[in-house]
């Protein structure tokens, strides 16, 4: 029997039968001591009757009186903090227990709120964070961003540290800078074993961050193939939007992720849903970014090609000419044929506008209709890109065999007359130069 008492009252704490002490060492006594006197070990200093101290370092210890001196920590000191601070980035155990033994506050912070927890978890240090939990570290400790070090281990995938900061009463839902949870970071990066923990553990899947960001939809916005499935399977919602209207298919779109537009078709998602800012669809959204693969698939699933907006009632091709999308461009053009857009324009219009040379070498390779004039106006693609001055664009379409002296139904304008009065010299050379006269004009019928 080992008896056990404070040092300068001589009062018993406990009489300890050495049989539960698994390897009777000094360490292994002061670890047992902790629950009963609340200390540590790295507080507790023990003595024998001759006022010997008995280190961790001793030989077992055989049945005896031994007294036990309670320290408190050492006073703050800002260069031994950050030392300890650094030995829990760096992993480095030996300089940690000895920081520890001082005995040190595991918990003091630095002017950031860090703590040496958040250090350790951040760089995937699992002993040092077992010696910082043993010396009374708090397990949750929020930094002046309301970051937790569980924040820090699930943006790096360290799934160990993941679980360590779980059983010892991590809140699995705390939200830290622009309102995350560490299951947004876990989802962000990828990494699907840290998503699976924390969610089995409890944690909420669809709680919004900045911009109303749920795990999910970040997830779908990265292509993280493996966390959007884990997480739709799990119950997470697959038609929350972000705060710009976007649904996890519009953001898997915009970034050109098939495979995460597969998996959520499959899951039961809309490839028409419109977001509620502009009314885009994710057609749009592929057609903007340029993203074929994309724009293929929502096509084979059933997408509508002629969806408008509601700011610019642009459909999906509008956008992809804007942006001089010359593949996408080609591909949207298959299921509308030859149709006019919401405003009255043909492609060819659009892309006359832009001046984007290789989306009119696409149209007219399509079969478009070079002279076909479009509105009210009659004003055929000719007459759009000489009135903006898109000198190439002329060139090839006269080249292409557009009818250098049709005049506009509205004012009877030719090519060449909307060059001159823009002044557009180059422009009006070109158009002379394929046989526009100033004095012959045809209108459009």
């Amino acid at each position: 029997m080992l008896r056990v008492s404070l040092a300068f009252s001589g009062k018993a704490i406990v009489d300890l039968d050495m049989q539960e002490i698994e390897d009777k060492s000094a360490k292994s006594i002061k670890r047992w001591l902790a629950g009963p006197t609340g200390l540590s070990r790295f507080r507790q200093r023990l003595f024998l009757e001759d006022h010997s101290e008995v280190t961790d370092d001793d030989l077992p210890l055989a049945p005896q009186n031994i007294r036990l001196v309670a320290l408190d920590f050492c006073p703050a000191d800002v260069t031994q903090d950050e030392e300890l601070m650094s030995a829990s980035s760096e992993g480095d155990v030996t300089k940690v227990e000895r920081i520890l033994q001082q005995p040190r506050n595991p918990n003091l912070a630095d002017a950031n709120g860090m703590t040496p927890m958040h250090c350790a978890a951040e760089n995937g240090c699992v002993g040092c964070m077992h010696l910082l939990l043993e010396a009374g570290a708090e397990a949750d400790p929020a930094d002046s961003h309301g970051n937790a070090p569980l924040h820090s281990a699930a943006l790096q995938g360290y799934l160990e540290v993941v679980r360590l900061l779980l059983e010892n009463g991590a809140n699995k839902d705390r939200t830290g800078r622009d309102n995350v949870t560490s299951l947004h970071l876990a989802a962000l990066n990828g990494h699907v074993h840290v998503v699976r923990c924390l969610v089995e553990a409890g944690a909420q899947k669809d709680t919004a961050a900045v911009d109303n960001f749920t795990p999910l939809q970040l997830a779908c916005r990265n292509g993280h193939v493996e966390v959007a499935r884990y997480l739709l399977e799990a119950g997470a919602a697959k038609g929350n939007i972000t705060r710009e209207g976007w649904t996890p298919a519009h953001l898997a779109a915009i970034k050109g992720h098939v495979e995460v537009l597969q998996l959520l078709v499959e899951a039961g998602a809309e490839v028409d849903t419109p977001a509620t800012s502009d009314d885009w669809t994710p057609l749009h959204c592929a057609a903007m970014y340029g993203r074929v693969d994309v724009i293929r698939f929502l096509i084979q699933a059933g997408a509508d090609p002629e969806a408008t907006g509601a700011v610019d009632c642009s459909v999906p091709i509008n956008l992809a000419l804007i942006r001089g999308h010359s593949e996408a461009v080609r591909i949207l053009l298959a299921p509308l044929g030859n149709k006019t857009t919401i405003a009255g324009f043909f492609p060819m219009h659009v892309a006359a506008v832009q001046g984007s040379l290789g989306i009119l070498q696409t149209l007219v390779a399509a079969g478009a209709e070079i002279d076909k004039p479009c509105c009210e106006d009659g004003w055929t693609a000719l007459h759009v890109a000489a009135n903006n001055g898109q000198v190439e664009a002329v060139r090839f379409l006269l080249q292409a065999g557009a009818e250098p002296d049709l005049t506009t139904k509205s004012d009877g304008l030719t090519a060449l007359n909307l060059a001159d009065l823009k002044g557009y010299a180059e422009v009006a050379q070109v158009l002379i130069e394929n046989g526009a006269r100033r004095n012959k004009a045809r209108r459009c019928q």
